[in-house]
């Protein structure tokens, strides 16, 4: 009456904090074993430790979670059990399946308004807004948490890549977006 059970796609995987999470499983019984109930139970741990971590799925087989559920640069294990419930003639009986998961860290991206390249006028303000930029670990798209450094350098062929020599201007700068005078460029 031991249920065979399989996590389908692999013991071990990797995915994103910011990718929606979903385990599916089959359980199968030999031919000739007796029909009885079946029952499910999924088991998470993180790092070794219990987790409390819960599937939303409503299918018992299947275990789903939302983005941003679990923590990256950890390790969870998820047990599927399958319990044949006891008969006339066998005691209940379980069958297991194992699936590790590494959550990877997600990058941070950087978004400027307008663009990354651009012609400026020397008189006016220069204004570089990086405000949409977000860390993929995080759930909010909003910067929540990061901290931002501006450099500037040349792109022209004749000092492409020399400072421009606002370091001293830019390093004070620590907000999400620039507005400089471009006299000073």
């Amino acid at each position: 009456n031991l249920p065979i059970v399989t996590i389908l796609g692999g013991a071990e995987r990797s995915v994103l904090p910011s990718d929606t999470f979903n385990l599916y499983t089959t359980t199968t019984q030999a031919s000739c074993a007796e029909k009885t109930a079946i029952t499910y139970k999924w088991t998470v741990s993180k790092d070794g430790t219990a987790s409390d971590v819960t599937s939303y799925s409503a299918n018992p087989s299947k275990f789903s979670l939302l983005s941003h559920s679990l923590v990256p640069g950890s390790i969870y294990t998820f047990v599927f059990e399958a319990t044949a419930k006891a008969t006339e003639n066998t005691d209940a009986i379980t069958g297991r399946a194992t699936a590790k998961v590494k959550v990877l860290n997600g990058a941070v991206v950087i978004v400027v308004v307008g663009g990354y390249n651009r012609q400026v006028a020397t008189v006016g303000q220069l204004v570089i807004d990086a405000s949409p930029s977000y860390d993929e670990n995080v759930r909010s798209t909003l910067n929540t948490g990061l901290t931002f450094s501006w450099s500037c350098t040349f792109a022209t062929p004749a000092r492409y890549g020399e400072s421009c020599g606002l370091e001293s201007v830019l390093s004070a700068l620590s907000a999400n977006t620039l507005s400089l005078d471009s006299t000073l460029l």
